[in-house]
């Protein structure tokens, strides 16, 4: 059996349950806020946010606002999605369905199932390991302690606090270089294709993608539905 050289491991929705299914927490915070929505319904106004985020979201430079400066940015897509659906809500309002998102996400949070297993699996074999998550520092630090999670890594980089994160050529070469190993032998796991696939990929990292099930089928890619199932492939 070959072990792997390190295991880099992303944290949301990977290990932990995290942002998938925004939409799901847009109409649920939108339904908390119903009564003084109205005359407004409460799909009219989660829709509107909803469809303006995904448009921003394709934005590179603008997934990077959200995640290191959140409040900012998440009360301009609310305001803006309100406006351009011509909904007019009071801008302390708009302000307080936007400032809900964290709470709300962070209420649902959770270890995914299997995932102290697996790094427990992985220690008892002395793979070294690192968590390679993008995000603020406050944000991803909180998670890290809350779950309990800083002590089954030799290297916890939190880009946030690095100053650059994935897709970075550096959020991957620094972790590994941390644990002391290089890229042959090595692997990354987690959700997010480009940034857990391909870029790791291209320096010659083995991956494997945590994908969800609407996720598209891509060729030449180890996909597994949740980390646990990652377990077997990383002890080969």
């Amino acid at each position: 059996m070959s072990l792997p050289a390190a295991v880099l491991f992303d944290l949301d929705d990977t290990l932990i349950s995290a942002y998938r299914n925004p939409g799901a927490a847009w109409r649920g915070i939108a339904a908390e806020f119903a009564d003084e929505l109205k005359p407004h319904g409460v799909e009219t106004v989660a829709a509107a946010i909803i469809a303006h985020a995904r448009a921003r979201f394709a934005d590179a430079a603008y997934r990077r606002l959200w995640r290191l400066d959140p409040v900012p940015t998440r009360r301009g897509v609310v305001i803006d999605a309100l406006q351009a659906a011509n909904v007019p809500l009071s801008g302390a309002l708009a302000h307080r369905i936007a400032d809900r998102y964290e709470s709300y996400r962070h209420e649902r949070m959770a270890l995914l199932p299997g995932a102290v297993d697996t790094l427990t699996a992985l220690r008892e074999r002395d793979v070294p390991m690192a968590l390679v998550t993008n995000g603020s520092a406050r944000v991803q630090r909180d998670k890290i302690e809350r779950f309990g999670l800083a002590e089954w890594f030799g290297h916890i980089q939190i880009e946030g606090e690095a100053g650059y994160g994935k897709p970075d050529t550096r959020a991957y070469l620094v972790a590994l270089e941390s644990l002391g190993v290089g890229t042959i032998g090595s692997w990354m796991v987690g959700d997010d294709y480009d940034y857990d696939v391909v870029a790791p990929k291209e320096l010659g990292l083995s991956t494997i993608w945590v994908a969800d099930e609407d996720d598209a089928v891509v060729d030449g890619v180890t996909v597994v539905a949740s980390v646990v199932e990652a377990l077997p492939v990383l002890l080969g």
